[in-house]
């Protein structure tokens, strides 16, 4: 939630947050100049609240996409909010375990957990298609689906996790598949930080931690 020139608070969704400035996306129209606020929580710090001016804003149909620069006079809030970020990250990144063996003589550097959720995809320009995940870690997923999708391939997905409101987008790569078999391993690269923190929370409150 967040709140625009001290109005009541409304829905937005924050995608990238770093010291300097913020994006995020809201059905709500807003104004350029507009003053945002909210709270940003990290994995055991206290709340930073974080307050900036809308310096740009992208149109995507009824959403809005905003860049708001984040208020560089106000130091206590930087050094909060440093804080923060720093936790968000350190915990996104972090490895749930050692190498793990896997069935075919391989180790991967996350633990994965079984999952089961509907997943959209899509490559290049194509329209998407419906699939399904069947595990998930911070390295990436096991996609079930009924097409034929090349090794080396580059998709796109997008999905919600168990628990979540807000959809989680990534992209990946086609990295395994057997024949006959609908079971893709799809490996993430460059995975915005929001989605390694979701991914991570999920993982860990599947296996109890």
């Amino acid at each position: 939630m967040v709140s625009v020139n001290g109005g009541t608070p409304v829905m937005a969704i924050v995608e990238q947050l770093s010291l300097k400035e913020c994006r995020l996306r809201a059905v709500s129209a807003f104004a350029l100049g507009d003053t945002v606020a909210f709270e940003f929580t990290a994995y055991g710090v206290s709340k930073a609240s974080v307050h900036g001016r809308i310096s740009h804003r992208a149109d995507n149909g009824a959403r809005h996409i905003y860049t708001i620069a984040v208020d560089a006079s106000d130091t206590r809030m930087l050094d909060q909010l440093a804080i923060a970020v720093d936790a968000a990250r350190r915990h996104a990144a972090m490895k749930l375990g050692h190498e793990v063996p896997t069935d075919n003589g391989l180790t991967r550097a996350h633990v994965r957990v079984t999952a089961s959720f509907d997943v959209s995809y899509r490559i290049g320009s194509t329209p998407s298609r419906a699939a399904r995940a069947t595990n998930i870690s911070v390295g990436g997923m096991l996609m079930n689906c009924g097409d034929a999708i090349p090794i080396g391939a580059t998709v796109e997905l997008q999905f919600t996790l168990p628990g979540d409101s807000a959809p989680t987008s990534a992209t990946a790569r086609i990295v395994a598949h057997q024949d006959a078999s609908p079971n893709y391993n799809c490996a993430f690269f460059g995975l915005p930080e929001t989605a390694k923190v979701a991914i991570a929370h999920y993982v860990n409150a599947s296996l109890g931690r």
